[in-house]
């Protein structure tokens, strides 16, 4: 008996598996790459840095990714149109974050990167990064998963070969250099999708002004999208402000490292998404089953994670890394013991979403930021970097329990 329904999504998930297996590789290679580069004290400036302008820029666009999403999936011409006005509302909510964010990286982080490498880096993250995302919600909501997800791998690929060039021209260790690779692979990323959808008639053909309805639609998105990104990305800042640089980057090259493979997990869950946002809003009676299943997976492979990570990265890492990284591998040991609460946190905020739960996920999120706010305000000054460990693996324990009492709530799920 043949289930309709099985060769598209699984031809989906392989692909989309393939994609990211290319993006882990390229990821970790430009990561290891960066932070041989830069060393601990600067890594750690750009860490604490980019943190900030990435989890700033998931308001850029207003949140009217999701809606490029959902109406592309529904209509690809009613996509179309709202992706034409999701462009300029783009560059707008870029141009009123600016200012936010570099008071914030100049006065509240403290960093000393100056002025034109938070400038750099910000234009990176605040502008093109969220017009490249919404170019890929739009692939997304047509189906092409893997394609939308090749898009955000353009950017490393061309940062890796930025920075391999910089290391066979220049001697100087330098993050403005770096800065500029950050911002050129960007822009050249973003350029190419932008020609080929054009070329193409199939994304985005003319610009037009945002509608204020669509605005107040997609803010609770974006509102979702910040508080989602942010327990990722606060802690790298908070490092920065309460650690030091030094100390930032050894933490920085861990988490990053943990965020790493955690990949399949998110890989899953977007091939699963468009099946979920059906059975889940369409109230189909088997829905909870695919719920246990998605939820159950992204459970046991954090678990399988946090052991390679605690028994492996640590010999790997102190291998592949200068001296001055001494001690990584004790950092990397501890913080492989969120991996399983944050796979569950990514996996039943999805569920929410997919449930058009917005509010609840964020109203989860932002709660656990604050906690781990007031954690490791608590805890950094008494135990060091041990202590901001511990604020983030409670903080993830919180959002992934809370949403899993939600998700019973909600949806049945056991």
């Amino acid at each position: 008996m043949r289930l309709p329904h099985l060769g598209p999504i699984a031809r989906n998930s392989i692909s989309t598996m393939l994609v990211y297996v290319v993006r882990l590789g390229v990821q970790v290679a430009l990561l290891l790459l960066v932070a041989r580069y830069l060393g601990p004290e600067q890594y750690g400036q750009f860490a604490g840095i980019a943190a900030l302008a990435f989890a700033l820029g998931t308001l850029s666009s207003f949140g009217m990714g999701f809606l490029v999403l959902g109406e592309s999936a529904k209509s690809p011409d009613a996509g179309a149109a709202v992706l034409a006005r999701a462009v300029p509302a783009t560059i707008l909510a870029a141009a009123l974050l600016g200012p936010l964010y570099l008071w914030l990286a100049v006065h509240v982080l403290d960093s000393g990167a100056g002025l034109l490498i938070i400038s750099l880096i910000g234009l990176s993250e605040l502008l093109l990064v969220p017009i490249l995302g919404l170019l890929a919600h739009r692939l997304h909501g047509l189906g092409m998963i893997a394609r939308s997800q090749a898009l955000a791998l353009w950017p490393m690929v061309l940062r890796l070969t930025g920075l391999l060039l910089a290391l066979t021209l220049l001697t100087d260790r330098s993050l403005q250099i770096y800065a500029w690779v950050h911002l050129v692979g960007s822009a050249t990323a973003l350029a190419v999708a932008w020609r080929l959808s054009r070329r193409h008639g199939q994304f985005l053909r003319t610009l037009h002004h945002p509608e204020l309805a669509e605005i107040r639609r997609g803010t609770r998105h974006a509102v979702m999208n910040f508080t989602a990104i942010t327990p990722g990305e606060l802690d790298k800042a908070i490092a920065l402000r309460l650690l030091g640089a030094a100390d930032t980057g050894l933490y920085a090259l861990a988490s990053r490292g943990m965020a790493v493979v955690t990949l399949p997990v998110i890989a899953m869950l977007l091939a699963a998404l468009p099946r979920m946002i059906r059975e889940l809003q369409g109230g189909e009676k088997n829905s909870g089953r695919l719920l246990r299943l998605v939820i159950g997976i992204a459970g046991f492979y954090g678990l399988a994670a946090a052991a390679v990570l605690y028994l492996f990265a640590p010999p790997a890492l102190e291998w592949a890394l200068a001296a001055e990284y001494a001690g990584i591998g004790n950092v990397v040991q501890k913080i492989a013991l969120i991996a399983p609460f944050i796979s569950v946190r990514i996996a039943t905020g999805t569920v929410l979403f997919a449930l058009d739960r917005p509010l609840s996920r964020s109203a989860i999120e932002g709660g656990a930021v604050v906690a781990m706010l007031a954690l490791a305000l608590f805890l950094v000054p008494r135990l060091g970097l041990a202590g901001l460990v511990w604020a983030v693996l409670i903080s993830e324990a919180m959002m992934a329990i809370v949403g899993s009492l939600i998700l019973k709530k909600y949806s049945g799920l056991h």
